[in-house]
């Protein structure tokens, strides 16, 4: 457990030793939580935790250190929502998501159980890609590189590229269709389906 004063003045003071230390508690307050919701995402928004806190310390947003740990709470909360709520929408050019429910649904715990039950579905249907095109999957959908990016990057044609995405999401969408009835969501994963309540309406996109 850390000094919430210590590593306060730390920061403040920008001893790197108190943003390490702040870092390491950080990543330890929240990997077993970002990794069940946010899965591969997690480090990224981690990192992201790191910095707006060390920033919220400098500008003052934080006036009383006994206060450290639960506004880092708060806003690790903050950010594992905003993730979900993005990945889920880069999900829909996968496996399409009612977006005008997904805008009007609360910020609250249920709208946050649903959000991660949505994106690990997708996770579990893409670890059913070969790993080559998982890894196109990702950088595509996920962290949004451009077409060129990764041909220079995996060292690919332009058409192969898009063979390769092409056949990627059509067995994404073809996988998730067989979902839709309870027995595959049970196979998928190992429970019975759970009742949305219609709060997300999950449909396969137009082919």
């Amino acid at each position: 457990m850390i000094d919430p004063k210590l590593i306060y003045a730390g920061v403040r003071a920008r001893d790197p030793e108190a943003e390490t230390a702040l870092a390491v508690f950080l990543k330890n307050m929240v990997r077993a939580d970002y990794e069940r919701t946010l899965g591969p995402l997690a480090e990224d928004y981690t990192q992201e935790l790191t910095v707006r806190v060390v920033e919220a310390i400098r500008a003052g947003k934080i006036k009383n250190p006994e206060k450290l740990i639960s506004y880092s709470q708060k806003i690790a909360a903050s950010i594992r929502i905003d993730a979900l709520r993005r990945a889920v929408r880069q999900a829909h050019k996968l496996v399409a998501i009612d977006e005008a429910r997904l805008e009007a649904s609360p910020d609250n715990a249920e709208a946050d159980v649903l959000l991660a039950e949505q994106f690990r579905t997708i996770l579990k249907l893409m670890e059913r890609l070969d790993p080559f095109s998982r890894e196109v999957v990702r950088r595509y959908y996920f962290e949004q590189q451009t077409p060129a990016e990764i041909e220079q990057d995996l060292d690919l044609a332009h058409q192969a590229l898009q063979r390769v995405k092409d056949n990627a999401v059509e067995k994404l969408r073809r996988d998730y269709k067989a979902l839709t009835d309870a027995q595959g969501w049970q196979l998928l994963h190992g429970r019975k389906k759970p009742d949305v309540g219609g709060m997300f309406v999950l449909a396969m996109a137009a082919a």
